[in-house]
């Protein structure tokens, strides 16, 4: 019944739902924003992701700092070859959170990496790419067995990364990013990019970036979708 009424969904439910509900919307012909993780397993996300192209629809999961101002920049700089070869990606995001709340609700489908995973993984995947060799977890587990904390390591040919999740653990929610000829520091809280510094082996020589991040900063990723269906519909590029 809601489909036949609407255009367009977010689904901003819990995780476990995700899947089940983005599909339904997309077999009724709707564009799709989904919250992350958009699946539970990689079968589970290439399914949508190919559903959504055989029906030429619009589907994106919801990572809001991949479409802030304050990212898309850093991105730029670093693939401007400003700070050399990357052989190094770190991300941190950790909060502390009740353990009688959804977040823990159940290890299949909560815990630090299913809720702040995207975010973390996000720089590691954008500046090195998807040919990793080897992905590993390291997991400190709460009462119910949901991870409090976990550590994702990804090794590739020439160059590393690791990110780190807590809901049951603190953390500074930096990212640093490690080139041949300098690095990148995004201060906490830096999925919200708001300021960033270039840096180099001269202490003194330092380059910042400050960037707006607005509200919720949602509206970033919903003008993203938005063009998109726009862009599908021939109503053009913005």
């Amino acid at each position: 019944e809601m489909a036949s009424l609407v255009d367009a969904v977010y689904i901003a439910s819990p995780h476990e739902t995700h899947y089940e509900y983005a599909k339904a919307m997309l077999q009724a012909g709707k564009d799709v924003l989904c919250e992350k993780p958009a699946g539970l397993s990689k079968s589970q996300t290439q399914e949508l992701y190919d559903l959504a192209k055989a029906c030429g629809l619009v589907f994106m999961e919801a990572v809001k700092t991949a479409y802030c101002p304050g990212f898309k920049a850093l991105v730029d700089i670093v693939k401007s070859g400003r700070i050399g070869r990357v052989v190094d990606v770190e991300a941190a995001f950790t909060r502390l959170t009740p353990v009688n709340t959804r977040e823990y609700q159940a290890p299949v489908y909560n815990g630090s990496m299913l809720e702040f995973g995207s975010y973390v993984l996000l720089p590691a995947i954008r500046l090195l790419g998807t040919d990793y060799r080897e992905v590993s977890f390291k997991s400190i587990r709460a009462v119910n067995g949901a991870d409090a904390y976990t550590k994702v390591m990804l090794d590739y040919d020439n160059a590393m990364a690791t990110g780190k999740t807590g809901l049951g653990a603190k953390s500074e929610g930096q990212l640093l990013i490690s080139g041949t000829n300098g690095y990148i520091l995004a201060q906490s809280p830096w999925w919200m990019n708001k300021k960033f510094e270039v840096r180099y082996e001269d202490s003194n020589k330092r380059e910042v970036y400050e960037y707006p991040y607005e509200s919720s900063g949602l509206q970033y990723e919903l003008i993203v979708f938005v063009s998109e269906i726009l862009k599908r519909n021939g109503v053009g590029e913005g």
